[in-house]
């Protein structure tokens, strides 16, 4: 009987040791649920850094949405990151230079934030080297909301409902670690891919587009206008800062980030993703259409670009084709 009474012992203590450790098991694979379900992308998208995406939680993008549209953020209480990124115009403002408090202006026209978290530069400039700077940026911007982050940390002290969400989100109170990269994580959820464009390339099926949109696209991607060396797919930017003639005696562009005179008057390619929604072109907003940004394109040279010949129709096939870049939720 003693014998029997050690054996069914050392079978319980091994059966509850088997138990506890399924629980371990369990227990991690509950706590390592990945979060790439917050974000999702399409395969064709960059993959390099997704780690940028896979660590941003809900509770995060919640926080930086409310932010973002959040007046307080200024001095005044009248400007808002909404102001100048309306989601209807795919964060956009439609105007020439975006205008910030009462009376005065940025330095560029809004463009989109549309995918901006696969972007390595930020700003038609480059002023700002991550998503959590370009935040910081228009927040003290004397022109756009002349705020101050530690005073708008000040602010939301007062705002229990606010510093839940804080917590939820990084187990802190909302400083400025919290709403830098809070606001950085709303932005990488916006993810424009969505588009009649997406449909073809992951049905491929060129039927989807229609025969002027085929052409377009053919043109695009084709030795004759060379759209894609800098609108490159999918994303439809390089990334990348080009002098497109467009800035007129003025040392701005690139080389406020660089110091180097060449790069006076370079600004970054825009992507073409929702191009149709997001007029006035260009960094200063000089072209008011697609059929102006096309022609200038056809006509005028500079040191980093070399114009290209198009006929009419050409030119017509190919905003044919762009407009198929704009998101399904868009076409009202």
């Amino acid at each position: 009987m003693p014998l029997q009474r050690n054996l069914f012992k050392i079978l319980e203590a091994h059966l509850v040791f088997k138990l506890n450790l399924l629980c371990i098991i369990f227990l991690l694979i509950g706590c390592s649920q990945p979060y790439s379900e917050q974000i999702s992308f399409p395969n064709y998208f960059p993959q390099d850094n997704r780690i940028q995406f896979d660590t941003v939680t809900q509770a995060q993008i919640q926080l930086g949405k409310k932010l973002f549209f959040d007046t307080r953020l200024s001095i005044n209480n009248t400007v808002s990151c909404g102001t100048c990124h309306l989601p209807h115009l795919a964060f956009t403002d439609g105007k020439k230079i975006s205008e910030g408090l009462k009376g005065h202006f940025s330095r560029h026209n809004a463009s989109t934030l549309m995918n901006m978290g696969f972007s390595p530069t930020f700003m038609f400039d480059n002023r700002a080297q991550s998503l959590e700077i370009q935040s910081l940026i228009p927040l003290h911007d004397t022109n756009e909301m002349r705020g101050n982050i530690n005073a708008i940390s000040a602010v939301f002290e007062k705002d229990p409902d606010m510093q839940l969400l804080a917590k939820k989100a990084y187990g802190t109170s909302l400083d400025g670690y919290a709403l830098t990269r809070s606001l950085a994580a709303f932005i990488k959820s916006l993810i424009a891919a969505d588009s009649k464009y997406d449909d073809y390339l992951k049905n491929h099926d060129e039927t989807i587009l229609t025969k002027e949109e085929q052409l377009g696209m053919k043109l695009f991607f084709g030795n004759k206008s060379k759209c894609n060396t800098c609108h490159s797919a999918p994303l439809f930017t390089n990334h990348k800062h080009y002098d497109l003639g467009i800035e007129k005696g003025n040392d701005r562009g690139l080389m406020g980030a660089t110091h180097k005179k060449e790069d006076s008057a370079r600004f970054k390619t825009p992507t073409l993703r929702n191009i149709a929604l997001t007029a006035p072109y260009f960094h200063d907003g000089s072209a008011a259409t697609l059929e102006e940004v096309i022609k200038i394109k056809c006509t005028q040279s500079s040191k980093d670009y070399q114009a290209v010949s198009l006929s009419a129709i050409e030119q017509k096939q190919i905003i044919a084709f762009l407009k198929t870049l704009t998101d399904k939720k868009y076409n009202f």
